[in-house]
């Protein structure tokens, strides 16, 4: 049975979302190591998630401190490590 993607319009409308506000305003600028790109990306991402979204009350940040961050699991102590292994056809 062939599955029918559900979130891929989601996603692709988040990926372009972004590449329009965060990806765009870097166009042009050099960086010099990976850090200075992260400082660059952290600042406008900020910057995005602080400013009320089109038709609402509230920013992004907001939002996510209101109604989503107490529902936020923690993180396991211990990291997870992935297994390979090898399976045997006859």
């Amino acid at each position: 049975m062939v599955r029918k993607p559900k979130d891929k319009a989601l996603v692709e409308n988040a990926v372009r979302f972004l590449y329009r506000e965060v990806y765009s305003k870097m166009m042009g600028l050099k960086f010099n190591d990976l850090e200075a790109l992260n400082i660059e990306t952290v600042k406008h991402t900020d910057a995005l998630n602080s400013r009320k979204m089109y038709n609402r009350s509230h920013s992004r940040r907001e939002r996510f401190l209101e109604v989503e961050k107490d529902r936020l699991h923690t993180l396991p102590a211990t990291r997870f490590i992935s297994k390979t292994g090898k399976r045997r056809l006859s």
